[in-house]
């Protein structure tokens, strides 16, 4: 029975697709989405508001699978669809361009046949994108089938030679799809939009220094080397308490799960659990003193910020073989110090926070990593999606 579900969802959205496929595209609809339809959050989120609060002549809609994120988005005055609504299905089928971070999962997959697909990803990735295809045995890249579509139908947007670079390799498409034009959430290091909770801990604990700590998953959550025990995160609170400093820990989704426990344990040690508050890491990243990461790709982004950046690979010859596996130029292109141990990462912490000596390794970085960081990205991604709807 089962079985016969199954295969029915699938034939309903097969004929949905194809009826999409005829439906005349309407050059002002806009649909975006993000994180699987989960997270009202990166590029997606920070483009759709810069639209919908600048280019009055188009329709920007927001399509989620989550409840909360559609009302979420209809409180502050935006439209926005559940996934799989009568309205939601409508107009994606006559919007002319719709925008993702991952892929088609992100909006209503089935029904934006002929839209233009602009893929705004979630950064410059350090681990290999091509991992998956390794794994797989080389059949078919695992990222182009995320990102599905007519090929001639997608379209990316970067921040760099060198990300275009990766992305045509990854993707296997030409420059003509590939637009540099920086990504839309790194304007926030220019607009530092309004965070409430920050503003209010800063007035609670004034003269504190704030740092966050964001490492990325192992083997989506399966493979933790298990470095961030409680004595070890302990050890770190205590050290930061004394220098009056407070760290926003953010583990990555695939892991938040293993360190709510020891939410009411730590002092000086927030964990990034409340997803009202911490899920959009952008809406506050700008406002952190010093950030603390591995093989993420925020460490590229927050660059833009001019602040300290601390490389935490504890496990790198592991991660560089077992796991993921990282480009070459991920130790080449450090934007600051690497520590593989707490006591080193706190040590160099309080250090960075009294005298920033990194600023010139940083410059290095930014200039690899962004054309671009004046606040403009949302423009430049805008005008180059006009032209591609114009085709």
């Amino acid at each position: 029975m089962k079985n016969i579900v199954s295969w029915s969802h699938r034939l309903i959205a097969a004929g949905i697709y194809m009826i999409s496929c005829l439906i005349p595209k309407n050059k002002n609809i806009w649909v975006f989405g993000a994180w699987r339809g989960q997270l009202y959050a990166d590029n997606a989120k920070y483009l759709f508001e810069y639209v919908t609060e600048n280019k009055k002549d188009i329709r920007p809609i927001w399509i989620s699978q989550n409840t909360e994120v559609v009302n979420e988005v209809r409180s502050r005055g935006y439209e926005a669809y559940l996934f799989n609504s009568i309205k939601g299905i409508v107009m994606s089928m006559r919007a002319s361009a719709v925008f993702e971070t991952e892929g088609n999962q992100d909006v209503i997959g089935y029904a934006i046949g002929n839209s233009k697909i602009i893929q705004l990803w979630h950064g410059m990735s350090v681990k290999r994108l091509d991992s998956m295809d390794r794994m797989e045995g080389g059949k078919k890249t695992f990222y182009s089938k995320i990102v599905s579509g007519k090929r001639e139908n997608i379209y990316y947007m970067v921040s760099s030679e060198e990300c275009r670079k990766q992305f045509k390799e990854v993707f296997h498409t030409d420059d003509e799809h590939i637009k540099i034009t920086g990504f839309p959430r790194n304007d926030t290091f220019i607009s530092k939009p309004k965070n409430t909770f920050m503003e209010n801990f800063r007035k609670e604990y004034p003269g504190c220094k704030i740092i966050i700590y964001m490492p990325t998953h192992r083997n989506f959550g399966q493979g933790n080397k298990l470095v961030n025990t409680i004595d070890a995160l302990k050890y770190v609170n205590d050290r930061l308490k004394v220098n009056n400093i407070y760290m926003i820990y953010k583990p990555h989704f695939h892991e938040m799960k293993n360190f709510l426990k020891y939410e009411n344990e730590l002092s000086n040690i927030i964990i990034a659990s409340d997803a009202k508050i911490f899920s959009d890491v952008y809406s506050y990243l700008y406002d952190c003193d010093l950030l603390i990461s591995d093989y993420s790709s925020v460490m590229n982004d927050f660059v833009c910020a001019d602040k300290p950046v601390i490389s935490f690979p504890y496990d790198l010859k592991d991660y560089s073989t077992a796991d993921m596996g990282l480009y070459e130029f991920y130790e080449k292109m450090s934007p600051g110090p690497m520590c593989y141990t707490w006591e080193d990462v706190v040590d160099v912490v309080i250090e960075a926070l009294e005298k920033d000596t990194w600023k010139s390794m940083r410059a290095g970085t930014k200039s690899f990593y962004h054309v671009f960081s004046d606040g403009k990205n949302c423009e430049r991604v805008y005008e180059e999606v006009v032209k591609i709807v114009k085709r």
